[in-house]
């Protein structure tokens, strides 16, 4: 049906369509025969604005559905890469952050990009519903809203699962274990300055490395009510954005 499997979010973003649609369709509520006048002009109007708002939906749906596969792609990334525990040598400190970093950076960058390009099919939908251009029509607002929160969503998600996989990589397991000892991460070297050993900073880097909470930094939000990202006028002390999803993300960890 037209309307019928609309979701409460469709119905809610396409309510002044489904009046219109309405409003076409209530003359076939009242009593009707043959010699009635008016018969043809409801099929042709009825059967018009059906058609109008099944084309101004299936746009709606095909932009959703390049939004969905963007905020599911944000929600099932892997910061964390595979630790391939066949290797011979055993990396140093930086060698070990370097291994992961490099592939977090990569990711973080297509991540970013994707969740980018959702605002022009955001907009696009606004056009379409709204016929405003302006990405902060009065009417999406509520619509805006539920897209920011399934993106705050799928960030958590995708943070979550790189903190469980670090979790992983650094548990020793019970000491009860049955077969092989795993193999060491990383080495550590130590010089022997007599009368003590002196052993390198190592903490800090590895710190770094493991702050995943740090990456949903790269994510601006959008200012209130809109698509639109918010502008960075005030960066951080790093140079990074300063209204992302950092602080709620941080908050709900």
């Amino acid at each position: 049906t037209a309307v019928g499997d609309l979701s409460p979010v469709q119905q809610k973003l396409l309510a002044t369509h489904i009046e219109k649609l309405d409003k076409c369709l209530r003359p076939g509520l009242n009593p009707l025969n043959w010699n009635s006048l008016g018969i043809d002009t409801f099929i042709t109007d009825g059967h018009k604005g059906v058609q109008d708002f099944k084309s101004i939906r299936d746009q709606v749906e095909k932009s959703e559905q390049v939004i969905e596969s963007c905020v599911s792609y944000i929600e099932n990334a892997r910061l964390v890469r595979e630790f391939d525990w066949r290797r011979q040598d055993v990396m140093d400190v930086q060698e070990f952050c370097e291994y992961f970093t490099k592939h977090q950076e990569k990711e973080l960058d297509g991540l970013v990009k994707k969740y980018e390009s959702i605002s022009p099919f955001l907009a696009k939908i606004e056009e379409v519903t709204c016929n405003s251009k302006s990405s902060m029509a009065e009417q999406m607002k509520e619509y805006y809203l539920y897209w920011e929160r399934r993106i705050f969503n799928a960030i958590t998600t995708m943070l979550i699962r790189g903190m469980a996989s670090f979790r992983t990589l650094f548990s020793t397991g019970p000491s009860s274990q049955i077969g092989p000892k795993r193999p060491p991460l990383f080495r550590i070297k130590v010089d022997f300055n007599p009368p003590e050993p002196v052993v390198p900073q190592f903490q800090q880097p590895l710190w770094k490395l493991i702050k995943l909470m740090d990456c949903s930094r790269q994510f601006v939000r959008w200012m209130h009510g809109t698509c639109q990202f918010a502008p960075q006028t005030a960066a951080e002390d790093d140079g990074r954005p300063n209204f992302t999803f950092y602080k709620d993300v941080s908050k709900n960890a």
